[in-house]
């Protein structure tokens, strides 16, 4: 019996929150399409870097079982800043995602949705070297900068065509 929690078990999404919160909310998300999307080819190609990401964390078991990002032990933080630092890090699927160019009618959404994932990887950093420092504080700043950036991501990204449902909202939705 381990004492590690799979990513694939209940506490996947707190995982995922924290990889989003903490990572990129990139191209992420939203409930419903909107009807002038950015173009399927577009939105297909930002989920296949997306995929990429989650690929990277699926299936590695969570060091800390019953882990609330929002009110963490500090003893627990340095197991989550490494497991972070391997699988959660959003700045290479960020710097990815900027090599982007959507259709030029939606090349202001992309922007602001680009900066907003930007912000997000940035302050993926800041959560991970928080948690390797087991500064609490900074780490539940981290993840209330992660959720508000995740629903500023959500509110542009149906804008572009980003569905709920789609690999980038893993990431960062």
């Amino acid at each position: 019996m381990t004492n590690k929690t799979p990513v694939t078990s209940p506490y996947r999404p707190a995982v995922l929150a924290l990889m989003a919160a903490l990572a990129l909310s990139a191209a992420a998300c939203g409930s419903s399409k909107h009807p002038a999307t950015a173009g399927s080819n577009f939105v297909s190609t930002a989920n296949a870097i997306c995929a990429k990401a989650v690929a990277k964390h699926d299936g590695h078991p969570f060091p800390v079982p019953n882990f609330n990002p929002l009110q963490p032990r500090a003893q627990d933080l340095p197991a989550v800043g490494k497991y972070l630092a391997q699988y959660g890090d959003a700045s290479a699927t960020a710097a990815r995602l900027d090599t982007l160019s959507a259709p030029p009618r939606h090349h202001a959404d992309w922007e602001k949705l680009r900066l907003l994932i930007d912000q997000s990887a940035a302050n993926a950093q800041r959560q991970i070297a928080a948690a390797e420092r087991s500064d609490v504080t900074g780490f539940e700043q981290t993840v209330t900068i992660a959720r508000s950036l995740g629903n500023q991501i959500n509110q542009i990204g149906p804008n572009l065509g980003f569905t709920s449902s789609s690999a980038c909202s893993e990431v960062f939705g």
